[in-house]
């Protein structure tokens, strides 16, 4: 019997981890199909970051860009912030509907490292969903 937790808390928790982290998951390996297989489009800078350095760690830097009429946002790290200019036409990578855009310096390493991290986690969830489960039916 788990003493931290009733069996029912253990199964809801490990449904609210699994759930979360599928959602968190999921851009992140949208984000590395596109940049294996999108095709790259031209893009204009509609507003860059007005300043570069994030005060706090909850600081987003973000880019506004026109594509087909349309503008779009991306977020952008400090390493590369300083290098995109209001008005500037960027190459950016797409996927099929240019619904989705990922810059062509974002790298493959870092959104495995991202989605492996979120599929261990989840898999770390859905140990709390079996184990609040087989708790629960060994009391019966």
């Amino acid at each position: 019997m788990n003493k931290l937790l009733p069996p029912p808390a253990l199964s809801i928790a490990g449904l609210i981890i699994t759930f979360i982290l599928i959602m968190i998951t999921i851009p992140d390996y949208e984000d590395k199909e596109i940049l294996k297989n999108g095709k790259i489009v031209n893009v204009l800078i509609e507003k860059a970051p007005d300043y570069c350095e994030k005060k706090s760690s909850r600081d987003i830097l973000v880019v506004f860009f026109k594509h087909k009429g349309k503008t779009h946002t991306r977020n952008v790290s400090e390493k590369w912030c300083e290098k995109i200019k209001r008005g500037e036409i960027l190459l950016m990578k797409s996927n099929n509907d240019e619904s989705e855009f990922v810059f062509t310096w974002e790298t493959e390493g870092k959104q495995n490292t991202e989605i492996g991290s979120g599929v261990l986690l989840t898999l770390f969830g859905l140990f709390f969903i079996y184990k609040g489960y087989s708790d629960k039916n060994k009391k019966k």
